[in-house]
This record gives structure tokens, sequence and C-alpha cells, in this order.
């Protein structure tokens, strides 16, 4: 399967998501919020303490295993609540998928957008949408750094 399949089939699943408890992890500094969908597949938005945001998305069959490949990676952008924000996405031989913004900025950028707004919309080059609320985001960030060791 071509990679703009395989990237067209992964945001079609992200596509009836809507993320709603934010939980955080001071052991890996990050705060993420998961949502399993109908197919059974898990998708996680995570924001890191550098800066970073991931997206991951899991199939139902995923063993829970790292990737064994290095996964195909596509340079491309998403619309975060109507701004163009560069990514890529790396598709994996286990269905495994990462989103990752590539720039600080980008970053920066929807790191504010959960801080200010009440939900994050991101939209694909494909047509692909889905929602994450926000609410939480502050509070389990506060969480996170307050409950780290030196």
């Amino acid at each position: 399967m071509k990679l703009k399949s395989l990237f067209a089939a992964a945001v079609l699943m992200f596509s009836t998501m809507a993320h709603a408890e934010w939980k955080s992890s001071p052991e890996n500094s990050a705060i993420s919020s998961s949502e399993i969908g109908s197919d059974g597949s898990l998708s996680t938005v995570s924001l890191h303490l550098g800066g970073g945001f991931v997206i991951g998305s899991y199939p139902k069959s995923w063993d829970g295993q790292p990737a064994k490949d290095q996964g195909i990676t596509k340079h491309t952008q998403l619309a975060v609540n109507g701004q163009m924000v560069k990514v890529n996405v790396t598709m994996h031989n286990n269905g495994v998928m990462f989103i990752e913004a590539t720039t600080y900025k980008g970053q920066q950028y929807i790191r504010n957008e959960f801080w200010n707004k009440a939900r994050v919309t991101f939209v694909s080059t494909v047509g692909g949408r889905f929602i994450v609320n926000a609410k939480g985001v502050q509070q389990a960030w506060t969480h996170m750094t307050m409950n780290q060791g030196i």
C-alpha cells in the first residue's frame, strides 16, 4: 500500500475521535489524552515538557511492542484550528502511526492552542478531521511539572 493510501486510512481512523480526559505522566515529562475508536484502535495525543507534540495511532491488532522498522515518513501539514502547521507523519509496518510537529514554532503554536482554547481541531490535507478537548490540559500540566524530581 502506498504511503498516501496509508496516511488517508490513518486519518479516517482519527475522524471520529474526540479525546476528553487528560492524564499526567511526571515520569515521562508529558501529559496525554487517549481514546479507543469504534474499531478497537487507540489514538493518543501527548504534549511533552520539552515542547514536543505527538499524535500516536495504534491499530487493534497492535501487540504493544515498538515497531521493528523505521517506518515511512511523509512531510506534510495539518490545519490546527485553521493554522497550517508542518508535521511529519510516520507509518510503520505494524500499523502504528505517529504525527509530530516538525518546527519549534509549530510545537509552541499547538501548545498555546491547548492552553487558550476549549478544543483543538486538526484537519489533514486529505480531509480527515479530529477534535481534541483541551479541558484539563493546564491541570494535568501543573500536576506533571509539580510531581517531578530534581
